[in-house]
């Protein structure tokens, strides 16, 4: 009863916020293309889950109105942050307007953090602080403020290991309204990890179960 109820108002946001796309990807292609991430989309595709990752798109100077779309038109939208992500001003421009839709249109945002600290992320230290340098001082300066701004907003979540119950985490989730995450640990399996990142998407109801016969 209660599994029903949650698809059908998973069901009814999505089709009143014309939702085609129940995930976005956001990542950094040379740091993830050909493992992580690739294996995080085909895991999220076996199970049923209809998700975008930016494969064809043309590349230019500034962020497309197609990957745009893409990104209004996904209910959960997912960083992967990767040490190289924030060296991308597309991949900076593309969390920008996913924060941007997580505050006016409502949607759900999680991020990873694949081999790299919550804290890099949001003091712009380390590797990840490096890569974010040589943008700093290059011809985007202009833009630099904001990406901080988006990255500063995407770090400062409860930086989750899930070692506490689902319930009480998304009690907190409902209760701050706050950002959420998952980090990977050196010495774990990615399988394991990516597995546990499916898994709360539906815990959460962020995504409905689709019957499979198998």
């Amino acid at each position: 009863m209660g599994q029903s109820k949650s698809k059908q108002n998973v069901a009814s946001t999505d089709h009143r916020n014309h939702y085609t796309n129940k995930v976005f990807l956001s990542f950094r292609g040379e740091d993830t293309r050909y493992d992580f991430t690739d294996h995080l989309y085909n895991a999220l595709c076996l199970r049923g889950i209809k998700t975008f990752r930016d494969d064809k798109l043309s590349r230019g100077e500034d962020i497309s109105q197609e990957l745009l779309k893409a990104i209004e038109e996904s209910r959960v939208s997912i960083v992967v942050f990767s040490q190289n992500y924030a060296s991308s001003r597309w991949c900076l421009d593309e969390l920008v307007k996913i924060l941007d839709c997580r505050k006016s249109k409502g949607q759900k945002f999680r991020a990873v953090f694949y081999k790299v600290a919550p804290s890099d992320v949001r003091h712009q230290t380390g590797a990840f602080g490096d890569a974010f340098a040589t943008l700093d001082q290059c011809k985007y300066k202009d833009s630099i403020g904001k990406w901080r701004k988006a990255l500063d907003a995407c770090a400062t979540l409860n930086q989750c290991k899930y070692k506490d119950s689902i319930g009480k985490w998304r009690k907190a989730l409902e209760e701050a309204a706050n950002l959420s995450g998952w980090t990977f640990e050196e010495g774990r399996y990615e399988t394991e990890f990516i597995e546990e990142i499916v898994e709360d998407l539906f815990a959460q109801s962020l995504v409905e179960k689709r019957s499979t016969n198998f």
